[in-house]
């Protein structure tokens, strides 16, 4: 009988893609045509308030390792220049996890995207936190069509379409894997700028706008990732879970109504930080589910390591507090509360330092969301049932009702408590 140490994870992070980019979710009039995603949907979870962090490298330290940036010290995108610096290696990383927790059984791979490492931390960065093979470019490239990736630290010049290149090095990977366990990290590069034509053969959209040309690269997406699970064998197809979620929202020259453009990638507002979560395959009881608990990027790396059979607490050290919490509970009953009743996010600036200049929060319960200039007080606070798209700010009522008031009060709180402030 097969283990949760036997079983296999892909987890597919997309680039600047929000919640309203896939078409299950029904929040857009016209979204790109997702049915890879689609069908993920049908067979096992999707949540709705799933929240990421607003910007590339701060969501992607999250999501690794379990922990909000004013731990990691990563307010922002990842700076170069003398003395710059990405996630720091003393940081846990979820591969580190897994193979600290499996005693080096669970085989550990990344491909698509890093944008964790400044230039001074080198080509081998993502190797140094923790995973056994790495085929990422640095950051994001000047084109889809032509550029230099990292293959386990060397330079490979790539002429292939990003999204397709990213998927045959997956599947080349995973064929030399064998009968082992493993975690396939897949952070593409779409649907990210520049808005450039993927293969015609990828996508059904006319290309006359940057909103188009997103929603190609989603669809050329989704296509692939449908290739690349229709290519494993269905054995190992059948022990593997598969994730599938954003790293921040759309894009401001992508979005389009009923979402704000002002709202998109880099705020604080929903169409920043809301994003499709996705969980399907095996381990996960529920089958076409619908979860409207509270759940957050840092959940992740708890999770998948539940889902291997292991207890993220045990595995990393006591000096590495984590803020994530796990979903199991919510793959098997996703009806239930959740692990967590508040969501935070943030963006300050610049990275490692104490003294901020710069720093704005964000916390939201069930209904009721703040925005907070921490450095200044100025509150925005917003009430996500009446108000999804966050137009009327609720701190210009002349009075708040009794729920508003307690919600805010107790919003307030929870910043303080979570920065010390």
């Amino acid at each position: 009988m097969a283990t949760a140490q036997d079983r296999n994870i892909v987890l597919v992070l997309l680039d600047d893609v929000g919640v309203e980019r896939v078409a299950c979710y029904g929040l857009a009039a016209d979204p790109p045509a997702t049915p890879t995603f689609d069908r993920l949907a049908a067979m096992g979870v999707r949540f709705t308030r799933a929240w990421a962090q607003p910007y590339c490298s701060p969501s992607r330290a999250a999501l690794l390792t379990g922990r909000y940036g004013y731990r990691t010290g990563l307010g922002k995108n990842i700076e170069h220049g003398q003395a710059a610096r990405g996630l720091e290696l003393e940081e846990w990383t979820l591969p580190e996890v897994l193979r600290a927790g499996s005693k080096g059984r669970i085989r550990t791979a990344a491909c698509g995207k890093w944008h964790l490492a400044s230039f001074e931390q080198g080509d081998d960065h993502p190797r140094d936190q923790g995973f056994e093979h790495a085929s990422l470019t640095m950051g994001n490239p000047l084109t889809y069509n032509g550029f230099t990736k990292i293959v386990d630290g060397d330079e490979v010049r790539i002429q292939v379409y990003a999204t397709i290149d990213t998927v045959n090095d997956a599947l080349a990977w995973i064929s030399t894997v064998g009968e082992e366990p493993w975690f396939l990290y897949l952070p593409l590069h779409a649907a990210h700028a520049p808005f450039h034509e993927p293969p015609a053969s990828l996508h059904n959209q006319e290309l006359d706008s940057d909103a188009a040309r997103h929603k190609a690269a989603i669809e050329a997406a989704d296509h692939e990732v449908g290739r690349l699970l229709a290519t494993l064998d269905p054995a190992v197809r059948a022990l593997t879970t598969v994730i599938v979620l954003g790293d921040n929202g759309t894009p401001r020259p992508a979005v389009e109504p009923p979402f704000v453009p002002s709202h998109g990638k880099g705020t604080l507002f929903e169409g920043s930080l809301n994003i499709p979560l996705i969980v399907a395959g095996a381990g996960v009881q529920a089958e076409g589910a619908v979860c409207d608990a509270l759940v957050s990027t840092v959940d992740l790396l708890p999770t998948v390591a539940e889902l291997f059979g292991m207890d993220a607490h045990e595995v990393l050290p006591a000096d590495r507090p984590m803020d994530g919490r796990s979903l199991m509970g919510l793959l098997n009953d996703p009806s239930s509360e959740g692990p967590r009743d508040l969501l935070y996010a943030e963006r300050f600036e610049p990275n490692h330092v104490v003294d901020k200049k710069r720093w704005w929060v964000a916390v939201r319960g069930k209904r009721f969301k703040l925005q907070q200039n921490v450095l200044t007080g100025r509150d925005r606070f917003f009430d996500l049932v009446d108000d999804p798209h966050e137009q009327r700010d609720l701190m210009g009522e002349d009075e708040l009702s009794d729920e508003a008031r307690s919600a805010h009060l107790r919003l307030v709180a929870a910043i303080k408590e979570i920065t010390k402030t």
